[in-house]
């Protein structure tokens, strides 16, 4: 049994050819996934309503914020921190058809979950995180929009809107608010 999911999602981009195999765009798209990951770290304490992530022995959540904290949080991520990051990401995906270039990584992959949801509305709901994180970003979106007029994508996504939900396996992760 494997876990974390970005290592293993570089192991199948690997073996699915979605990695760069030069050093230095290696290293683009890692920085890349860094920045992401970076993203998704500032909304740990929207995800989990407190400073702290669960606590690793009880589940219990950690340090728990008041709701007046928890919209300051809101504020600060939606309006400062992902902003920024994405500016970040765009500056450095700068006029590229995709963030190694001219071919189709984890990376792009990765940022195009992300700002579809975004996008759409459905990026963790209940943090208030919304499209208005991506407005100064037009390069970004533009890779979104080239990412998703992929065919092998857009087939991709035709087939899991057909197939049924399926039930989580016994190892099921725990709703945050659980």
């Amino acid at each position: 049994m494997y876990c974390q999911s970005a290592a293993i999602l570089r192991y199948a981009g690997r073996c699915a050819g979605l990695f760069p195999s030069d050093p230095e765009s290696q290293l683009r798209c890692e920085m890349v996934l860094e920045c992401i990951a970076e993203i998704g770290r500032d909304l740990l304490p929207l995800w989990y309503k407190s400073v702290l992530r669960r606590d690793p022995t009880t589940g219990a959540p950690g340090v728990p914020l008041t709701q007046a904290q928890v919209q300051k949080v809101r504020n600060s991520v939606s309006t400062s921190y992902m902003p920024v990051g994405f500016r970040r990401l765009e500056k450095i995906l700068g006029e590229r058809t995709y963030f190694c270039g001219e071919r189709l990584t984890i990376a792009d992959l990765a940022f195009f979950v992300d700002a579809t949801q975004i996008m759409e509305g459905t990026f963790l709901a209940d943090t208030g995180v919304g499209p208005a994180v991506l407005l100064d970003c037009p390069n970004l979106r533009a890779l979104r929009e080239r990412v998703a007029a992929r065919d092998d994508v857009a087939a991709y996504y035709r087939a899991e809107a057909t197939r049924p939900t399926q039930r989580a396996a016994p190892m099921r992760r725990a709703s945050p608010s659980a």
